[in-house]
């Protein structure tokens, strides 16, 4: 039990070397011969890429799924939504089982863009759906909004008694006719993958709006 425990915590190790150098776990086998040969020369460690694959889920798909288990959280769960722009009607469409989830003891973080952020067409609009997500309360419990100078990043992650991240290309809280324009999320459900996105997304975060900053001040140098 210890050697196979060994073998595991080595192939993980392997697993983690090779997505710093080559990228997303989901595209390791597109770019690396060494991943293929590493599998390959490793019958083992089939079992364990199986529990890290993600599973592809269409627009219509995650939305279901994600509307479940928004309804099905527990106290102490927690919910981060990273969706750079925003619509009225897919606030609407879950105002209010956010509002039954705040009153569970569910926490809501929601990390959108800026409204003065240059990608905002209509910057009135945008504000205004920001205000509706902060009106989103119970008590004196709500939605947290984190207003971002600078994101790209489109990914639910559900941290709780289950641990699951989305990581794809579907902006959750603006799509409207989800059927069109080929998006997809990316479901993982291993705890090491979903702990590495949350913690690579967070750190993109920062840097992101760290970027911004020099640059405002780089401007404002030669202003």
């Amino acid at each position: 039990m210890k050697n196979m425990r060994k073998i595991v915590r080595d192939a993980l190790k392997k697993i983690k070397e090779l997505r710093m150098e080559y990228g997303p776990l989901v595209k390791l086998a597109e770019k690396s011969e060494k991943f293929k040969s590493l599998v390959e020369s490793s019958p083992i460690l089939k079992p364990v890429l199986d529990r890290l694959k993600p599973e592809a889920l269409t627009p219509e798909k995650f939305d279901e799924e994600f509307w479940a288990k928004l309804n099905a959280l527990k106290e102490g769960s927690e919910v981060f939504i990273f969706s750079p722009y925003l619509s009225w009607k897919r606030i609407y469409d879950y105002r209010k089982a956010m509002e039954e989830a705040i009153k569970r003891g569910v926490l809501i973080t929601v990390h959108t863009l800026h409204p003065d952020h240059w990608s905002i067409k209509n910057k009135k609009k945008h504000d205004s759906c920001i205000k509706l997500l902060e009106g989103i309360k119970v008590g004196e419990n709500g939605v947290n909004v984190v207003l971002r100078r600078n994101m790209h990043e489109k990914a639910v992650i559900i941290r709780g008694e289950e641990n699951v991240a989305y990581f794809g290309s579907l902006n959750v809280l603006s799509k409207v006719d989800m059927e069109k324009g080929g998006d997809y999320m990316l479901k993982f459900t291993h705890q090491e993958i979903v702990d590495a996105l949350q913690a690579f997304i967070q750190t993109l975060a920062q840097h992101s709006e760290e970027f911004i900053s020099e640059e405002q001040q780089v401007n404002n140098k030669f202003s």
